[in-house]
């Protein structure tokens, strides 16, 4: 009968429901990604609701996690890794701006007010931040200007007054 052959090869291609999915596997000493770390979590949860004791050893066997990862996996009490947590703006580790972004608002609202005259508009950096109101907290003309550009988009303050062809 070949229906009879056809029933037992779909069986044997089936997927063991004893073996855990090849997504909560880990190997290699890199992250332990997200799946593995929810895993552990799951683990530990399922066993505190039942009230059943649930070994290290058989949640490494589960889920590939060492034992004492899987205590950090634990202490953090985060699901998800790092780079699939959620965005929190930029990076705070970096170096602070000596120019804030509100400051650098200022200095482009006060080259962008009509009341400002072009020579006030084409003085140094360092005179036009002073002018707009802004306590710097650097001497560097540099400084200034790259934050400027940065936030701003304003590349060069200094600029001539047209003057009428005869």
């Amino acid at each position: 009968m070949p229906g009879g052959h056809k029933a037992r090869a779909s069986r044997a291609a089936r997927a063991r429901h004893l073996t855990p999915p090849p997504e909560l596997l880990h190997e290699g000493p890199e992250q332990v990604k997200t799946p593995h770390r929810a895993g552990v979590l799951y683990a530990k949860l399922y066993a505190q609701e039942l009230s059943i004791e649930i070994s290290t050893e058989t949640i490494r066997k589960v889920t590939g996690v060492a034992r004492r990862i899987q205590g950090r996996i634990l202490a953090s009490k985060r699901v998800r890794t790092r780079h699939n947590a959620v965005d929190k703006g930029p990076d705070p580790r970096g170096r602070k701006p000596l120019l804030s972004r509100s400051e650098t608002a200022t200095i482009a609202a006060y080259l962008n007010d009509p009341s400002t005259s072009l020579d006030d508009k084409g003085k140094p950096w360092l005179d036009i931040a002073e002018d707009a109101g802004i306590e710097l907290r650097t001497e560097c003309t540099r400084t200034v200007r790259r934050a400027c550009k940065r936030d701003e988009g304003i590349i060069n303050a200094i600029c001539e007054e047209e003057k009428e062809l005869t």
